[in-house]
């Protein structure tokens, strides 16, 4: 028997309520009741027996009775009919243009809570939506979802997978190539301690990374906030922390099988630098400043001077229109201050943008303590003109257009003169710039050497008195030079020494500091009035013997 339609039923109870006889009414309400329960979804349960005993209960009513009865029921069985298996008028039935959906407990509807329950699977457009009743898993775009959740699109081969505790503790999410010989080629996996992992190829590679309590590790459990390694060329991890108030730091670290290379910026005490290290060991510094410390943490420099600072102590420092090479020492912004004890201090000024000079500073000190000022000495100085000055800052008096040489005034001084009256360059000597004696060029014949000998620079002048004695000491020799064989012939220094001391420089057997020879020297001018001297006398001697 076919389950009667909405209308059916609607028309039905229409015709029994028009009805006027009682004999009528039951015959027309055996009929529906049977076309409406036996055999139905509405009530698969209800035998036949039971349905004859509800139909003689109401028959046996008086005629208005049965009326109210066929009303009642009919617009139960048409606006809220049972519920399958006789549950309570809370439920309902769905219906449909092919009568009344009931009596399968596995599909309710509640209206008070607005549930609905389907027991068992749910498939729409066929594989639109499947929900596998049977293993509880969803499949979206597949009738056969192989995971609590599969989704794929229409005809493609790959597919996103989502497993619960699908490893025992952990919940992944998978994105499967039905093409690749690995399956599933990327993962990504939480796992009950709150551990995340990504993974790629089946984990054929291993975790690609993970993410934990610690940071996020790249290829590699991370020790670091972020901690990236690969297996074939070494590690990087980039490191992020904070070392207290004001202390910030980020490490770059790239380490292989022998070397770690950091580089760090962080901030010390509020005082940001950027450092390089090679294990363990900062090799250099970059400072707040922008001055930059190779092997060591850059100097306190003013302001105004940017510097390249080395662990040696040597620094490459500059400032509007200066350069300086300095070497353990350092400017402070009011002073050069040591800064490495027990070493001598030096630099090099090369000035653009004033006088356009160059200067060199020495401090000879050997116990200089880190911290003190430094009292430079100026010891040489290239300026504007040309004229370098040894030992003075600046060319005065005779010195002009001049190569000076002095030592706190106890050596002569060395100046080149060009361009005098005569039209001849020479060099001369000065001594507290008083000149002493000069090198002339000679026009084109040759060079003439002078020695001052004014009287007006000597007094307590006196004839030189046995000056033949004093020859006859003298002992010329012949010799052969070491260095290549040569013969020579003059004297010994030590000999002439002995004679003439004046004319010799130097002591005998005196060697330098490295054990090497300090050679003496002679100045022949020295000897020239001796010999004169001697030629006087032997002159007086013939003439007496003439004169006899």
């Amino acid at each position: 028997m076919s389950t009667p339609s909405i209308q059916t039923l609607i028309t039905q109870a229409q015709q029994v309520l028009n009805l006027k006889s009682t004999n009528e009414i039951r015959a027309t309400l055996a009929a529906v009741l049977a076309n409406a329960n036996v055999g139905t979804p509405l009530n698969p349960s209800l035998t036949t027996q039971q349905l004859w005993d509800e139909f003689y209960e109401i028959v046996r009513q008086p005629s208005d009775d049965i009326m109210s009865i066929v009303v009642d029921q009919m617009m139960r069985m048409v606006f809220s009919p049972p519920a399958p298996g006789g549950a309570g008028a809370d439920k309902q039935v769905i219906f449909n243009d092919g009568g009344v959906l009931a009596g399968d407990a596995g599909l309710t509807y509640n209206k008070a809570t607005d549930a609905l329950t389907i027991t068992g699977d749910l498939t729409v457009d066929t594989s639109t939506l499947k929900v596998d009743s049977t293993n509880n898993r969803v499949g979206i775009g597949t009738a056969s979802p192989a995971t609590l959740c599969e989704m794929r699109t229409s005809g493609a081969t790959d597919a996103l997978r989502v497993y619960m505790n699908g490893g025992g503790t952990a919940n992944i999410i998978a994105a499967k190539s039905f093409l690749s010989p690995f399956g599933e080629v990327d993962r990504f996996t939480v796992a009950g301690n709150g551990v995340c992992t990504w993974s790629n190829v089946g984990d054929v590679y291993g975790t690609s990374m993970t993410l934990n309590s610690t940071g996020l590790g790249i290829g590699v459990s991370p020790s670091y906030k972020i901690h990236a390694q690969t297996t074939s060329d070494g590690i990087f991890s980039l490191l992020a922390r904070t070392g207290g108030t004001n202390n910030p730091q980020l490490r770059i670290s790239l380490t292989d099988s022998t070397t770690t290379t950091t580089l760090d910026a962080n901030s010390v005490g509020g005082s940001p630098i950027l450092a390089l290290a090679v294990n363990g060991t900062t090799r250099m510094t970059l400072d707040s400043s922008g001055n930059v410390g190779v092997g060591v943490t850059p100097s306190a420099w003013g302001s105004s001077y940017k510097s390249v600072q080395t662990t040696l102590g040597a620094a490459l420092a500059g400032n509007t229109g200066n350069l300086i090479l300095a070497q353990n020492c350092y400017h402070d912004g009011t002073n050069w201050v040591n800064n490495r004890a027990s070493t001598y201090s030096s630099r090099y000024d090369m000035n653009v943008a004033g006088n356009g000079f160059h200067a060199w500073y020495v401090y000879n000190a050997s116990f200089g303590t880190v911290g003190n000022t430094i009292p430079f000495t100026q010891a040489m100085t290239l300026d504007a003109s040309g004229n370098l000055m040894v030992g003075q800052a600046t060319v005065t008096g005779a010195n002009a257009d001049s190569f000076v040489y002095s030592k706190s005034g106890s050596y002569a001084t060395v100046s080149h003169v060009s361009g005098t009256s005569s039209g001849t360059a020479y060099l001369q000597f000065l001594y507290n710039n008083a000149q002493i004696g000069t090198i002339t060029q000679n026009g084109t014949t040759g060079v003439l050497y002078n020695i001052v000998s004014d009287y007006r620079l000597k007094e307590s002048v006196k004839p030189i008195n046995g000056g033949l004695a004093r020859v006859n000491a003298l002992k010329p020799s012949v010799y052969n030079w070491k260095s290549d064989g040569s013969t020579g012939e003059g004297f010994l220094a030590h000999e002439l020494a002995e004679v003439v001391p004046f004319a010799v420089s130097g002591e005998k057997d005196a060697v330098n500091a490295d054990g090497s020879i300090k050679s003496q020297g002679i100045d022949m001018s020295r000897v020239v009035p001796i010999l004169v001297a001697a030629i006087q006398e032997l002159t007086a001697r013939v003439q007496t013997l003439e004169a006899r």
